[in-house]
């Protein structure tokens, strides 16, 4: 069985990410065990265990000493200074071309005293969503203002400016800055996902889950009369000599007389000495030798067929309970498990969905939307703390379903770009996308729609390609089709929707396209082709949110993992094709906890889930951060005042202070608090 990869080039995408789509795995006739070939790069964490940014600038500004761990950003160069303060977004629509003003003060060479202004910038912003930050991928220039400079001063600026200031890849914006500038009606829709619950197996002893994608498979093991199970996270052999079903857990192995259990301690037979020494069955021979498991350590075998999880608790349950709620959790569980003596039920949360129930044993309901009030209260700093981005009306779940809809932003050179599409059988296979005109290939890694007959189009690792023929030549996609956005959240493929292209303008590259390209304000100096960064026109820009890694905001507020939809894997013609369940019948086990610890490729081509975004982080403010752009000049905050900049670098007071200043003022203590306002 063989797992196959694509291979692309020509365009920036660092991190590479595990991808959220489907791997699939092909028996051949010369080798019918596992070789997994997926390709997870290294990750960046800002956070332990939550996923980095692949942003890069198109090409690398001049190289200057610059500052980013506080603001202001000072900057030396060209003989002066340049002081830049935190920016202040004026618009994000639809997380594309951001705009935005702020505060500048220049002291030219050889002058005693700076210079303040105000500059008006537009830029494609890249979020590292898990680190709380954001990043302007093309800033340019728009325009810019000095209140108080001669109009003979003015042109030095404007030079001085332009020559010594390059923001490719910086400044960082707290992303919770930036979300509670834009106005609400900006901010992204969130996702219709399914609130079904799965099949939940609760244990007090040691459990284990062996998950199947659907019916169970097998296919043989080369040089033997064994055959194993394709499509599940275990390693289940079948021998035929003693017609029973074999699995190796916990150090012991277990045996049934059918694939679905129920499965009893047992010793290896004799035959298992044939299976190949190497591949992902090797370790096989290692356990050969295991004696019969007893005693405590024999764990509940579960087997299941459809979506499910698995609540282990060590024992009966230990309770801790919350200070001034009625909630208490179970401490002696993996499991995020609640128990209200206020409504006398049990809560778990499951997916970035909470399920309730009058006994362990179910049945379980939905109950997002209607959890005790006692849930907001549980303190961030709290051992359960982390489940307050799946409390609806938490500012951690607020925080959290707007910042999954924060893109991430990926570079594609038109001319070099290309791509490589494998398919198991040769030949692609295509199956229909209900609702839609449009077909997807399922024997294939990678995420390829048929549009028309000679219209194809695949999304790989978050970019865009299109070719004429399923077979290739790949190019970089200059455009999506519209009617690919409209592929339902029932499919395998909705993922995709949230993958888009767009130009050096910000402008939306679909047929149609609506677009309309953000135009600066005329009451200022304007610079029509002024940039920040040194941009390349012959590039495209695909940025893609966190939906195509399977994390969304929920309509009832809050962060959730998968659509909710199960579609079974693709088996056909000696391969699989294993689908991306919402609930963790692949990766939730303690075993497969394990095997992806130990980087086993087959784990790991089933670990597609992107980890929740953190909550902040809290920027760090410095000497002079109270400063602040208007429209009719330069601000500063001052023990509860506000004064303006006038010239010769002094302040007085300001009454009458512009309101936007207010605002400006509490999203920037937003960005410190880690919180959205």
């Amino acid at each position: 069985m063989y797992v196959l990869g694509n291979t692309f080039m020509g365009f920036a995408v660092v991190p590479e990410f595990p991808r959220s789509g489907q791997g699939f795995v092909r028996q051949t006739s010369n080798e019918r065990c596992m070789n997994a070939l997926v390709r997870f790069a290294k990750i960046a964490f800002a956070i332990a265990l939550l996923v980095g940014s692949s942003l890069l600038p198109l090409s690398a500004a001049p190289t200057v000493a610059v500052s980013r761990d506080t603001w202001p950003m000072s900057i030396t160069a060209g003989g002066g200074t340049i002081v830049l303060s935190e920016p202040q977004v004026r618009s994000w629509p639809n997380y594309t071309s951001m705009t935005g003003v702020a505060a500048i003060a220049i002291t030219l060479p050889g002058a005693s005293a700076p210079v303040y202004g105000v500059l008006r910038f537009s830029s494609l912003a890249s979020a590292d969503v898990p680190a709380g930050m954001v990043s302007l991928v093309n800033p340019k220039l728009v325009a810019t203002a000095w209140p108080t400079a001669s109009v003979a001063e003015t042109p030095a600026l404007d030079a001085f400016l332009k020559t010594n200031l390059h923001l490719a890849g910086k400044p960082l914006l707290p992303l919770a800055m930036v979300l509670s500038s834009i106005p609400r009606s900006e901010r992204p829709r969130t996702v219709p996902v399914r609130t079904n619950p799965p099949v939940i197996y609760v244990s007090q002893r040691p459990a284990v889950l062996i998950g199947f994608d659907g019916k169970p498979v097998f296919a043989p093991i080369t040089g033997t009369a064994l055959t194993y199970a394709v499509n599940t996270n275990w390693e289940i052999v079948h021998d035929p000599g003693s017609a029973l079903y074999y699995v190796h857990a916990k150090s012991g192995w277990y045996a049934s007389p059918g694939s679905a259990g129920p499965f009893t301690p047992a010793v290896a037979p004799a035959s298992f000495s044939a299976i190949p020494s190497t591949g992902p069955l090797s370790h096989v021979h290692a356990a050969l030798s295991a004696p019969k498991p007893g005693g405590t350590t024999v764990p509940h075998i579960f087997v299941s067929t459809v979506p499910s999880a698995l609540i282990v608790i060590a024992g009966q349950p230990q309770f801790a309970s919350i200070a001034g709620t009625q909630l208490r959790y179970v401490t002696n569980t993996r499991s995020d498990l609640f128990f209200s003596r206020d409504t006398t039920l049990w809560y778990v949360l499951l997916a970035g969905r909470w399920f309730s129930a009058a006994n362990l044993n179910g049945p379980w309901t939905f109950a997002s939307t209607r959890l005790p009030a006692d849930f907001k209260k549980i303190p961030e700093d709290s051992p359960r703390g982390r489940v307050l981005i799946s409390v609806p009306g938490t500012t951690q779940a607020f925080y959290a379903a707007n910042a999954a809809q924060a893109p991430l932003v990926t570079t594609v050179d038109r001319k070099t770009a290309t791509l490589t599409v494998t398919y198991a059988t040769g030949e692609p296979v295509f199956a229909p996308i209900a609702g839609t005109p449009l077909q997807y290939a399922v024997n294939t890694t990678t995420d390829l729609i048929k549009v028309g007959a000679a219209s194809y189009f695949a999304c790989d690792h978050g970019a865009w390609f299109t070719a004429t023929a399923a077979m290739g030549p790949w190019k970089a996609a200059a455009y999506v089709p519209a009617v690919i956005y409209t592929i339902p959240e029932s499919s395998p493929l909705y993922r995709v929707t949230f993958v888009h292209i767009y130009d050096a303008r910000g402008v939306a590259m679909t047929a149609p396209q609506a677009t309309p390209v953000p135009q600066p304000e005329v009451a200022y100096q304007n610079f029509g082709a002024g940039e920040l960064s040194a941009g390349d026109r012959a590039s495209y820009y695909n940025t893609a949110t966190s939906g195509y890694y399977a994390g969304f905001g929920a309509g009832w507020g809050g962060y959730v993992s998968g659509t909710g939809y199960y579609v079974p894997g693709y088996y056909g013609d000696e391969f699989w094709v294993p689908s991306l369940p919402t609930y963790g019948n692949y990766n939730d086990t303690y075993y497969a906890r394990m095997q992806a610890a130990a980087a086993n490729p087959r784990s790991a081509m089933l670990e597609r889930r992107l980890p929740p975004p953190g909550h902040g982080p809290r920027s760090i403010p410095g000497l002079g951060t109270n400063v602040y752009a208007a429209d009719d000049g330069v601000y500063r905050y001052v023990r509860g005042n506000w004064e303006k900049n006038g010239a010769d670098d002094t302040w007085s007071a300001a009454p009458d202070a512009p309101a936007t200043l207010r605002s400006d003022r509490r999203a920037r203590l937003a960005g410190y608090a880690g919180t959205i306002r």
